[in-house]
């Protein structure tokens, strides 16, 4: 509850004496009702009460009483009607300007509060305001209503065209409820009224006459989508760890404001985390979990009212804005971005580098005409902030980015996204579908894409792959593909020789994880790495399908990696595969 202490004076229309007060502004006017109420204002304040009283300027300004020099008010000049000077009464209302401060930061947690509420049962609030004939929504998140205020006749007229005629009547009801200002009503409406959804087969309304403290009367209520028995229930579209949609349910309303309610102006952003799998190897997963949990709730906080965001992988979010401006759009992931890098600013791929996230976003319809088409080019942007070296968002600009079609060509065959599948899709999985793809596929894809994949899959920050004679470098992938040529001639003298002082091996493979911390003999290979500032390594030669040779080097620079052991025999295929094409010709 509010402890809001509004204090009411009302003076004379002629000589603005005081006449009476609420208990609260007594002590401001020295309980005195002989003089005017300009004796009791400091002298600028006087000035400027005079002025507003002869201007009739409604609004509020601040003021300062004699009584209470440090403190501040707000002050509110209702203005009188009609009728001679001696007979009109002029009411003030005043408010100390600190308890303003103190009660919008309680109001903002009250109304988060009561969207976390209607959530949970899916309602929508509505106030209803006779007077200025406005209704007020709240949480409009799965039903077809734009949050914020409405002229209440065309919102009327929009409830209608969607009613079928065995609805009218209680339609009909429930706008007549509102314009009489019944004191109690409840209607069942029987049709989904809230949005597209078959599993609602009818629509309650409910509200309630209240009265406010400056008299005025308003409706206030809840409509409420009445589910099926046997449908799902709410309290089963939440992920268990964020709290957040689950992938399901923030697609269907996605799917439902774009593709049924063609929602102008939706945007969806996919949000991924970088380098979580790093987060979860280095720290543990009870840590990855607890940067999921706060990124979730860093991202519901920054959205507030103008979106709604799921978990659609282990490490990947979907939000679903509203209608937003550009401009909007950019300040919210720029704060989301932001607070997530503030909140785990030493816990990211180097102890030095915070926890960052990389963002896509593309519009509706400004982008493309149906949901799928919409998340096809935000995932390409997501891409593109990946490529682009992470910890930043791209919005699609048709101006910059290429069409929709050129990004489904790259997507079905180009740069990545070689097989189906989200990037949670287990390890094992991926490396199942690539080696379909090379040995059954009609084609096998291009070697620039495979390295793609497995570098995007896998979290490799750089993969060379070397071949012809003289072997050379031929292609580079991951993060850090612009240092593959430096790296090369950096490795090349090593490439093929015995290396007593490498820390690992693995059918062929030798691996390198700790580079720094090599000594003795091994110092003339550490210093030529940390020349290039290599710090981690994996040369693999093998032959190709002509028994040429070729190597395949995986690297990290500047930052340490220990290379996951349980990965090594998906390394050894993947350069089993590798070894299908001719390489180097």
């Amino acid at each position: 509850m509010l402890n809001t202490h509004i204090m009411e004076l009302l003076i004379a229309g002629n000589d603005h004496r005081v006449l009476s007060a609420n208990a609260e502004a007594w002590s401001l006017v020295n309980n005195n009702i002989f003089l005017p109420m300009e004796h009791f204002l400091s002298q600028d304040s006087r000035e400027a009460f005079c002025a507003r009283l002869s201007r009739g300027q409604d609004g509020w300004f601040p003021v300062f009483f004699q009584s209470a020099p440090d403190h501040p008010y707000l002050m509110r000049i209702e203005h009188p009607g009609e009728g001679d000077d001696a007979s009109r009464m002029i009411r003030l209302v005043l408010i100390q300007s600190d308890q303003v401060i103190s009660e919008f930061l309680l109001l903002n947690a009250q109304l988060s509060t009561m969207e976390a509420m209607l959530s949970l049962s899916e309602d929508v609030f509505f106030e209803y305001d006779p007077e200025a004939r406005t209704l007020s929504l709240l949480n409009t998140a799965q039903s077809r209503y734009t949050a914020g205020v409405r002229p209440f006749d065309p919102f009327c007229e929009e409830l209608r065209a969607q009613c079928a005629e065995a609805g009218l009547p209680e339609l009909e009801t429930f706008v007549a409820h509102l314009e009489n200002g019944s004191p109690r009503f409840l209607v069942t409406i029987p049709q989904n009224l809230f949005n597209s959804d078959p599993s609602i087969p009818c629509t309650m309304i409910r509200g309630v006459l209240t009265r406010r403290r400056d008299d005025r009367r308003t409706v206030v209520g809840v409509i409420h989508p009445q589910r099926a028995r046997g449908h799902e229930d709410p309290a089963q579209t939440y992920d268990p760890l964020t709290g957040l949609y689950t992938k399901d349910h923030i697609t269907r309303l996605a799917v439902n404001r774009i593709d049924q309610l063609h929602a102008q102006g939706t945007t969806l952003a996919i949000v991924d985390i970088d380098y979580f799998k790093h987060a979860n190897d280095a720290y543990g997963h009870q840590f990855g979990d607890q940067v999921l949990r706060e990124a979730a709730a860093i991202m519901e906080t920054t959205i507030g009212n103008r979106g709604i965001i799921g978990r659609i992988g282990g490490d990947e979010f979907l939000i679903v804005f509203y209608r937003i401006s550009l401009e909007d759009l950019r300040a919210h992931l720029r704060s989301i971005k932001s607070l997530i890098s503030s909140a785990f600013p030493d816990r990211g791929p180097r102890p030095d580098m915070p926890i960052t996230v990389s963002i896509g976003a593309a519009s509706y319809p400004g982008d493309a005409a149906c949901y799928q088409d919409v998340f096809t080019i935000a995932d390409y942007c997501l891409y593109l902030a990946k490529q682009k070296g992470r910890n930043r968002y791209v919005h699609y600009t048709t101006e910059k980015h290429p069409p929709l079609e050129e990004i489904r060509k790259i997507q079905a065959g180009g740069e990545r996204n070689l097989i189906y599948g989200r990037d949670d899709l287990p390890l094992g999985d991926v490396i199942v579908q690539l080696q379909y793809l090379i040995r059954y596929g009609s084609t096998p894809p291009p070697l620039s894409s495979v390295l793609n994949e497995f570098a995007f899959r896998f979290q490799i920050p750089l993969v060379l792959l070397g071949g012809g004679s003289p072997i050379r470098p031929l292609l580079a992938s991951g993060d850090q593909r612009s240092d593959g040529e430096a790296v090369w001639e950096t490795v090349q003298p090593y490439l093929f020789q015995p290396l007593s002082f490498a820390q690992g091996a693995f059918h062929g493979m030798t691996i390198f994880n700790q580079i720094p911390q090599l000594n003795g003999d091994a110092a003339p290979f550490r210093d030529a790495m940390l020349s290039r500032d290599v710090q981690a390594a994996i040369f693999c030669p093998f032959t190709d399908r002509n028994g040429h040779i070729a190597v395949l080097v995986l690297a990290s620079l500047h930052r340490p990696v220990f290379w996951n052991e349980q990965h090594l025999p998906y390394y050894r295929l993947m350069i089993d595969m590798l070894a299908q094409y001719v390489i180097g010709e």
